[in-house]
């Protein structure tokens, strides 16, 4: 009766640690998706490097001005590393924005080359490749939503 009774317990923990188990993979599951809602309706990242990017670009833009790229080079490829570094939303989680993540960075760095070498007409080409690949992103990442934002 006694190892009947061991058996039962020990079937009993068994089944409790079970279902301890499930419920935290449970939990865990839930906060994922809530992350992946909250993600699919904000890209911070992608915020972040529009807000330096045009403060750059616009001026250049306007009125050839590219004094802002000049100022700001280095933390362009550091917002374009960090936008690259960061977890993609899953509605864009795809090797097509993965590569065109990449093609930003290379432009940022070519666009903090030609800061440091003073080339104007340089820095002009890498901030309108800048510009172009980040709007094929966003425009990826506003596809099919009604409050399409605008150019910028």
């Amino acid at each position: 009766m006694f190892k009947a009774e061991i058996v039962e317990k020990t079937w009993l923990l068994f089944i409790i640690g079970l279902m301890v188990a499930c419920n935290a993979n449970k939990a865990h599951h839930e906060d994922q998706i809530k992350q992946n809602a909250i993600a699919d309706e904000e890209w911070i990242a992608m915020d972040n490097f529009h807000l330096l990017m045009a403060e750059c670009f616009h001026p250049f833009r306007d009125s050839a001005d590219v004094e802002p790229a000049k100022r700001n080079a280095i933390a362009i490829a550091s917002a374009a590393a960090e936008w690259l570094a960061s977890p993609l939303p899953h509605k864009v989680d795809s090797d097509e924005i993965k590569s065109k993540l990449q093609q930003l960075n290379r432009d940022a760095a070519s666009l903090v080359d030609n800061a440091r070498n003073g080339d104007d007409a340089a820095i002009g080409k890498s901030l309108t490749a800048i510009h172009s690949v980040f709007h094929e992103i966003q425009e990826a990442w506003y596809s099919g939503h009604e409050d399409e934002k605008g150019d910028h």
